[in-house]
């Protein structure tokens, strides 16, 4: 049987064969770093297969032995659309290889003039850096544009492409993240819901053929999100409930993070039995990734949960998922840290909620036991003083003397 080294494959622009590469085929020999295979495509101007693996986290500004990037070696390539590709997922068109040439320069030396061009007119982040940076050197503290830059980027994009190509979907997104980081919510709906838009047709059309599920699934949760955000939880919880269509095809830590999204979603609309059913298939997709099932990234959804079925009064259900957090943190961190007493004063209030004062009482000063040991007594006397008077009202429902607790919130 014929093997297939990674070189040979990056020359013949198959793109099935750098599939199965990724996957670990016998056949096809061992798998190189993806960055190197994105040097070596890049090369040979094979665009399907640059977009491939900057899809698997290679370094689309990885350099050869001599000092080319990849942008450089796509230039030299004669292949727009590799450049192109590389353009549109970060590559840094200022980077120099060892002779002091960029990749403009490299493609004007070529004779390929409309690369160069391309390049010369590209915005990218990595001008924004590069503006930052001479502004800091100057001592000018101004905030850099990073709209301005990401909206002239788009309008380059769609300039060269039209308005409903794939290369639009990730200055989208980050638009989306900008204008929410800006507190404007409606701008970030609307750039996430086109971004999914163009996702979905792109799918439909075939002009995204890998991995379709999980891309699908990451859109919707990115529009979930930012909706959620605007407050508009009713089309929040639909679009993640489209996301979770595609939960058997995709990695588990995409679906954790959907649902915890869904969770907060259905707390908004005070959907309490849907949200608990959501964090006990956060825990049990934990248990699945982990092979834990007293793994610590379980502790916030066993609160969570025990919160969500305390408001629902199914009170020895919710102290059974406290005292599972509670557990785990103290296998975890030892008996003293404030993660516990956290968990302890969330366990604390499911018993006061039960009337249940006297274990209430116990973790209360458990909790402030721990508080004092680690807090500093000027500087968060705020945390101390909430934590004595939680104990205080404990022991005053139950009826006993709280002098103790009373002399030292006067202090």
């Amino acid at each position: 049987m014929e093997v297939w080294s990674p070189e040979d494959i990056c020359k013949s622009g198959s793109l099935e064969r750098l599939k199965k590469l990724l996957q670990g085929c016998r056949e096809y020999g061992k798998s190189k770093d993806t960055s190197e295979l994105l040097l070596l495509c890049s090369k040979y101007g094979h665009s399907d297969l640059i977009r491939l693996l900057l899809q698997h986290a290679a370094n689309p500004n990885s350099k050869s032995k001599n000092g080319k990037s990849c942008l450089h070696l796509a230039c030299t390539s004669g292949s727009l659309k590799s450049t192109l590709a590389l353009l549109e997922n970060g590559a840094d068109k200022r980077m120099r290889c060892n002779t002091g040439t960029t990749a403009q320069q490299l493609a004007l030396a070529v004779g390929d003039h409309k690369i160069a061009s391309v390049i010369q007119n590209w915005v990218s982040p990595w001008d924004l850096i590069a503006e930052r940076n001479e502004r800091s050197k100057s001592n000018l503290d101004v905030e850099s544009p990073k709209l301005d830059v990401l909206l002239r980027l788009l309008e380059q994009k769609e300039s060269l492409f039209g308005d409903k190509h794939q290369g639009l979907t990730t200055t989208l997104d980050r638009l989306a993240i900008e204008y929410a980081a800006n507190n404007e919510i409606e701008d970030a709906v609307r750039c996430q819901n086109r971004s999914t838009t163009i996702l979905f047709k792109g799918i439909e059309e075939g002009d995204v053929v890998d991995e379709t599920h999980e891309l699908r699934m990451q859109s919707l949760y990115k529009l979930g999100n930012i909706l959620l955000k605007a407050r508009q939880m009713k089309e929040a919880e639909e679009t993640l409930l489209k996301a979770l269509d595609h939960r058997e095809n995709v990695g588990l830590s995409l679906c954790r993070r959907v649902f915890h999204v869904l969770a907060d979603a259905y707390r908004a609309q005070r959907k309490y039995k849907e949200e608990s059913e959501a964090y006990q298939q956060i825990i049990s997709i934990i248990e699945n990734e982990t092979g834990e099932p007293d793994h610590q990234l379980s502790v916030y959804p066993f609160c969570a949960l025990g919160r969500s079925l305390s408001i629902q009064n199914q009170h020895g259900d919710a102290h059974a998922s406290f005292a599972t957090a509670l557990a785990i943190t103290d296998r975890h961190l030892g008996p003293y840290h404030l993660d516990i007493a956290v968990v302890l004063d969330c366990f604390a209030q499911s018993f006061m909620e039960s009337k249940e004062f006297h274990k209430a009482e116990v973790l209360f000063r458990r909790s402030l036991e721990i508080r004092e040991r680690l807090l500093h007594p000027v500087e968060d006397m705020i945390v101390i003083r909430t934590a004595t008077n939680s104990a205080a009202m404990a022991v005053i429902a139950r009826g006993r003397n709280s002098k103790l607790l009373k002399k030292k919130l006067k202090k």
